[in-house]
């Protein structure tokens, strides 16, 4: 089974339940846009501003200067070529939006949200094809072949060909001859290398144990990495042969080197949390960093979470941190700190210390040439969404990833915006308020804007005008109530964030029970909340008891994921 993960969309109204039937009869309906920008996503390709990616995550180049990107949501692999001053974007491998998993040619490959890719000296591209589960190959003239992994299959497994199991895997490096790939193995928290052996091309682990996370220094299967939800994203080989790796949910830079058959790890940046400061080794912060390059002069360069672009310099036996760009969040180009970024993925450096970044959320390409400290953004490829957190009536408001929407019964809707960290309100007239969050973000329970959300996801109204909603990203479940005016909104915390705070799973009430990643919610009339955790592959029931909230799983098993029909814990 080919199992793939798509933004979920919600919704709910107040009322009592009713079943839904096909409809076979379709009303004509006009749709027009009430509030917000249009966006630039699409799969469209030409040249420069004309044409369009849908997420792209990885980037590769070649020694022509080609630039490889993993268009993740088209489910296509395409190529940038220089003409003049020019960028011209052809789709090399894969059709947009038709997912699957079969080899061949062009449009007739099939890949499955490709996040990483990387090239060798002969122009042959290497894919980590995240939901597929697999690592692909495809020649320069488009020829796509799985060497490692079964489709649909994930797992941590060693072996050749299909036996191997991957589980997630993000990010791809190779050597110069394509004798050597390295896997950052996201869900399996690994790094795995994959050589070809006669016909067959044979996976094995060398760096990390499945399944066990943390942040640990030291040699093969005792080195720790991230966790099994944000494990390793990236990485690429130095020119001494070693593995820089981005070590996403530990906020650090790790460097693996070969000393005989051993791996050994160490750390060259990052306090092992999250931080923003500049520095020398680990006196430096970083935020879930999600790309990293090296030059050739061994300057490694990284795509950090908080929209910055930071450089880390060997200075004698230390690595000292500065930061190139750091506008924060938007779309602008510009230098230094004008510059802006969406949602900052693959990264690959030329030999002219040019800096190509895909900047995923923009679904843009973007250019960063050296200029003294700081760097001179450009936009190569691609048209950046309109997006934004403006209040306003129509076109004058902007949103950032809105997700989840729910009504109540005078027809005003109510939006989890969840790049933005607000929950919005729009009236019928189409005017759009923030009522409660900060964008900013964070977890803190209070009024307004004082209040802070995290991936505000699905929500749904009870008949008391209260607000339930899905803060993926915090993995709680949270309340917004109006007050006596329905001018201020209260938000409270009613279930999760149970032991570090992070993903998890427990039953339990309130503050004991622990979530994964979870965007689907909706309310009964008594109150009861009902949970998709989608991490977990469960589904979760938030009880009023008292001053108490108590959750209990209803159905499935954590961990165990299929198609399996049956009662409570056997479906």
């Amino acid at each position: 089974m080919n199992t793939r993960t798509w933004p979920l969309f919600c919704a709910a109204v107040i009322g009592a339940a009713a079943p839904t039937f096909a409809q076979t009869i379709f009303t004509p309906y006009a749709f027009s846009t009430v509030a917000g920008q249009a966006g630039g996503s699409g799969n469209a390709d030409g040249p420069a501003s004309g044409a369009r990616f849908n997420n792209p995550v990885g980037l590769a180049m070649d020694n022509a200067m080609n630039i490889y990107v993993a268009d993740e949501f088209n489910d296509t692999i395409r190529k940038m070529t220089r003409v003049g001053t020019n960028w011209v974007v052809t789709t090399l491998a894969g059709s947009a939006r038709l997912y699957g998993t079969a080899d061949g040619t062009n449009s007739f490959g099939r890949f499955s949200q490709p996040t990483g890719v990387a090239v060798d000296n002969a122009g042959n591209i290497y894919v980590a094809d995240n939901s597929n589960y697999t690592l692909r190959k495809v020649t320069p003239n488009g020829v796509v072949t799985t060497l490692a992994g079964l489709a649909g299959t994930p797992g941590s497994k060693d072996g050749s060909n299909s036996v191997a199991r991957f589980n997630r895997p993000e990010g791809v490096a190779v050597d110069a001859t394509g004798t050597k790939i390295y896997v950052a193995d996201a869900g399996n928290v690994t790094i795995r290398q994959v050589v070809p052996i006669g016909t067959n091309w044979v996976v094995t682990t060398i760096a990390g144990t499945a399944g066990q996370s943390g942040n640990y220094d030291g040699t093969n299967g005792t080195i720790r990495f991230g966790n099994t939800v944000l494990g390793p994203q990236s990485l690429v080989l130095d020119n001494n042969g070693n593995l820089i790796v981005a070590d996403t949910w530990n906020s650090t830079i790790r460097k693996l080197t070969q000393v005989g058959t051993n791996w050994i790890a160490s750390t060259l940046a990052g306090t092992g949390g999250i931080g923003t400061a500049d520095g020398t080794n680990t006196t430096a912060g970083f935020y879930n960093p999600s790309g990293v390059v090296v030059d050739l002069a061994g300057t490694i360069y990284v795509n950090d979470g908080d929209y910055r672009i930071r450089k880390i310099t060997p200075v004698g036996t230390n690595w000292v941190t500065t930061t190139m760009v750091d506008g924060g969040l938007g779309s602008a180009d510009g230098l230094g700190s004008a510059a802006q970024f969406g949602a900052l993925a693959g990264i690959v450096v030329d030999g002219g210390g040019n800096l190509f970044v895909a900047d995923s959320i923009n679904n843009t390409i973007r250019l960063i040439t050296p200029v003294s400290t700081n760097g001179l953004v450009t936009t190569i490829a691609g048209m950046a969404p309109h997006y934004g957190t403006n209040d306003g009536a129509g076109s004058a408001a902007s949103f950032h990833s809105p997700f989840g929407v729910a009504t109540d019964t005078a027809s005003n809707l109510y939006i989890g915006d969840q790049s933005a960290n607000l929950i919005r309100k729009i009236t019928p007239d189409g005017t759009v308020t923030t009522l409660v969050g900060d964008s900013f973000g964070g977890r803190v329970d209070g009024t307004n804007t004082h209040a802070e959300l995290r991936q505000p996801s699905c929500l749904a109204l009870d008949g008391g005008g209260n607000i339930y909603f899905a803060d993926a990203g915090n993995y709680r479940v949270r309340r917004v109530s109006p007050d006596v005016t329905g001018t201020n909104w209260m938000v409270t915390t009613l279930a999760g964030g149970g032991g570090s705070g992070g993903p998890g799973f427990k039953d339990g009430s309130n503050n004991v029970a622990q979530f994964s990643f979870f965007f689907g919610l909706c309310v009964d009339a008594a109150t009861n909340i009902y949970v998709a955790d989608n991490g977990n592959h469960v589904i979760r029931k938030v009880s009023p008891q008292g001053t108490n909230w108590v959750v209990t799983t209803i159905a499935g098993t954590s961990g165990n994921f299929g198609g399996n029909d049956g009662t409570n814990k056997n479906a």
